[in-house]
């Protein structure tokens, strides 16, 4: 059962540097400037159409098509749709710039709902597939795996692009996609159990999003958009940076590749360091460490030094991971049983929604510099992080 968690966390780790990341990175290195590489971000756009779309992509019978169950069944439509955008888009590189980001806004819209699939997989399993299994433990393990994929993601890419060119590395990684997804029939019983009682209360979003706000109220916004405005602003820009400040493509593939590895120490020791109490205070806090590494990106700017950005990479590597997982559970606890398929679907909606500000790093990146840029945007979630985690805690003692 842990490996097959494992397994399943490599796909979701594979999603943002084949999409998103990979079109940031490569229109880089072909020459555009850095205001119209930021305009990347709007690639999440489409992302957003999936929540009004989900009660038909419900109704479809999936798992006919693969002999799977039905959400099984979506995952392995979606992953082959994803890969084969992908593709597309590597066959047609950025010199063609218009059907390049069409191919890869249909990729960035099917990794959207391959990431709701996973999350759902991980809340089925914590509230009544395994009994007694916990929903830290759960996360702990699909964050393993998730680290792994970025691990096998940017810095393989990368490092391909330097020994061959971005349409093979492209086409190699799409591949190594659908290879790991093929580990959902590991856990096809799990998502089988109460598949007509999830199906049924699922695709009503309407009656989804009212459970959700009458519950929580307005938090249901604050929490992931507070929390994750100044993560979306950081990660997409640091290869940038990095390209700008002369650093070659191997070494950051080094960089990137040290930083997943910290992230999968950050991953299996969250537990340890965080135990499970007072969701908001250890979100707020592990976001708060992370931030204060994304602001000491800065330094590289100023002080260029390979062995300070291997350093630095694996810290920020580390904090990030254990970050994005507590903003996963957190999510997750505020979903309902009966609708939390389109409930995490409208969480990770407005999650990619984040991603949309990141347009405006390239911009902000031109006008402040680099040397004041990261810090000015880790310091965004500082005041944005302690005012989403008040509100939590608030909502959550009303609800008790």
């Amino acid at each position: 059962m842990v490996r097959a968690f494992l397994f399943l966390g490599v796909p979701r780790g594979l999603l943002f540097p084949m999409t998103i990341w990979s079109s940031y990175m490569w229109m880089k290195t072909v020459g555009y400037s850095n205001t119209v590489v930021g305009l990347c971000g709007l690639l999440a756009v489409p992302s957003l159409l999936k929540l009004p779309f989900f009660p038909y992509l419900l109704r479809v019978q999936w798992g006919r098509l693969f002999g799977l169950c039905n959400k099984a069944g979506l995952l392995c439509f979606f992953a082959l749709l994803c890969s084969s955008a992908v593709i597309m888009a590597a066959l047609f590189t950025p010199c063609n710039l218009l059907p390049f980001l069409i191919c890869m806004s249909i990729a960035a819209f099917s990794t959207s709902v391959i990431e709701t699939a996973l999350e759902v997989l991980r809340l089925d399993s914590a509230s009544f597939s395994v009994p007694g299994m916990h929903s830290d433990w759960v996360a702990s393990q699909l964050g393993t795996g998730d680290r792994i994929g970025c691990l096998l993601g940017n810095p393989l890419l990368l490092l391909m692009v330097s020994f061959s060119s971005w349409t093979v590395a492209l086409c190699v990684l799409a591949v190594l996609f659908l290879l790991f997804i093929s580990a959902v029939r590991s856990l096809n019983a799990l998502w089988a159990l109460e598949e007509e009682e999830t199906r049924k209360s699922s695709i009503d979003v309407m009656s989804a999003l009212r459970d959700l706000f009458c519950r929580w109220g307005y938090v249901v916004y604050t929490l992931p958009c507070l929390m994750l405005l100044s993560e979306a602003l950081v990660r997409p820009m640091i290869g940038v940076m990095l390209l700008d400040r002369g650093f070659s493509l191997r070494e950051i593939s080094l960089g990137y590749g040290i930083s997943y590895v910290g992230g999968v120490f950050g991953a299996r020791c969250m537990l340890r360091f965080f135990p499970a109490r007072a969701n908001a205070t250890r979100l707020y806090w592990s976001g708060s460490i992370n931030s204060l590494m994304s602001a000491s990106y800065s330094l590289l700017w100023m002080w260029p030094s390979t062995t300070a950005c291997m350093i630095l990479m694996f810290c920020s590597g580390w904090t990030q991971s254990v970050f994005l997982l507590f903003v996963r559970i957190s999510l997750g606890d505020l979903c309902s049983r009966s609708y939390q398929f389109i409930q995490m679907a409208f969480f990770l909606s407005l999650w990619v929604a984040m991603a949309i500000f990141s347009t405006l790093a390239g911009w902000l990146s031109s006008v402040v510099e680099w040397r004041y840029y990261f810090v000015i945007v880790g310091i965004i979630f500082v005041p944005c992080g302690y005012f989403a985690s008040v509100i939590l805690k608030k909502t959550r003692v009303k609800a008790s």
